[in-house]
């Protein structure tokens, strides 16, 4: 197996196991900001909307640690 291979492959487990983490806590704290409030049951979980101005900061987060994996790459 080639070292783009093993690159490639523990890249996209590290993704997958990022997405997931990223989406449980997101979930945990949509859950916990129900429970809040009072009479709010497992069905009353509605994760509320999320604005594009979010969106675009969370977009642009993700490419500055993208760039900064790049830079990893080129060594100083």
């Amino acid at each position: 197996m080639s070292v783009r291979t093993k690159a490639l492959i523990i890249g996209g487990v590290a993704g997958a196991a990022l997405g997931v983490a990223a989406a449980w806590l997101f979930m945990r704290s949509v859950e916990e900001e129900a429970l809040a409030v009072e009479g709010a049951g497992e069905e009353a979980v509605v994760p509320r909307t999320i604005g594009v101005g979010q969106v675009v900061r969370l977009g642009i987060s993700i490419l500055g640690v993208l760039r900064q994996i790049v830079d990893l790459g080129r060594g100083e």
